[in-house]
């Protein structure tokens, strides 16, 4: 068995193990927790039962078990937004790219085209390395990185090589959280504060954030969003079919974020 950075990688899934079972025994040393969730995934277009959280060389990593596949999930923080062998059908990178990078395919939404260009040459050995399957994938957007991968996989290399793209693509493509406060109204100027902690599109990270937020915290939210949901929704509702602009997408996943803690507390 050979170290990956600093992580012992350890044989495939076993034949007779189930695949949860598998992911207790290769994370053993990491301790991983676990807990049951149903949703379904666009891009896996399967069914996701349950999800693993362990921190492995500082870094939180999640993976979701679906029914013929895992996907491994780490937080990123980069502007760029593109897929690798499959379309993103829920962040719309799903468009392939005209000029041939590699030799998978990858796909965005054509609004950064030329640095994803750069930045997948920047990574393509390491893409390369990964040996992605056509119904595997790599999903790269915002704040998230996901490799969906076939069940059989040994898992320690393929979360070694996560934490290094997240590395370069991070380092070299950040994303800067800027608002223009001209593409907002006037009268939801004072949501601009809390966009960066708690306008998240995930909907587990924005469970894990209201647990792990006080009372008091979760109060001066919802006193600051609640009184604005009309004007919050005329907002969203004015762009009708075109795309929401990134202050527009924000603040809709901030209004989502606190109607579910809302509904929360009425059960």
């Amino acid at each position: 068995m050979r170290i990956t950075r600093g992580i012992e990688e350890k044989p495939s899934a076993n034949a007779l193990m189930t695949i949860e079972e598998h992911i207790k025994a290769t994370l053993k040393e990491f301790r991983p927790t676990s807990q049951k969730i149903n949703f379904y995934s666009q891009n896996i277009q399967e069914r996701c039962s349950k999800y693993f959280t362990v921190s492995i060389n500082g870094q939180k990593i999640k993976l979701f078990v679906f029914e013929t596949k895992i996907e491994l999930q780490i937080k990123i923080d980069t502007k760029l937004l593109f897929a690798i062998s499959r379309p993103n059908l829920v962040c719309f990178a799903n468009k392939e790219l005209n000029q041939r990078v590699g030799t998978y395919k990858v796909f965005t939404d054509r609004s950064k085209d030329e640095l994803v260009i750069k930045c997948i040459t920047l990574i393509d050995k390491k893409i390369e390395a990964l040996g992605l399957e056509l119904d595997e994938a790599l999903f790269v957007y915002g704040n998230v990185i996901q490799l969906a991968i076939n069940q059989s996989r040994g898992l320690i290399p393929e979360i070694d090589s996560l934490i290094s793209l997240k590395s370069k693509i991070e380092k070299a493509y950040p994303r800067k959280l800027k608002t223009d406060l001209s593409k907002i109204p006037a009268n939801l100027h004072e949501l601009v504060p809390f966009l960066e902690d708690w306008a998240i599109s995930d909907d587990t990270e924005r469970q894990e954030k209201i647990n792990d937020s006080s009372k008091s915290e979760l109060k001066k939210l919802t006193n600051a969003v609640m009184p604005r949901m009309n004007a919050i929704n005329t907002y969203l509702d004015s762009f009708k079919n075109q795309p929401l602009t990134q202050e527009a997408t924000l603040i809709g996943n901030l209004a989502e974020l606190v109607t579910e803690l809302t509904l929360s507390k009425q059960h």
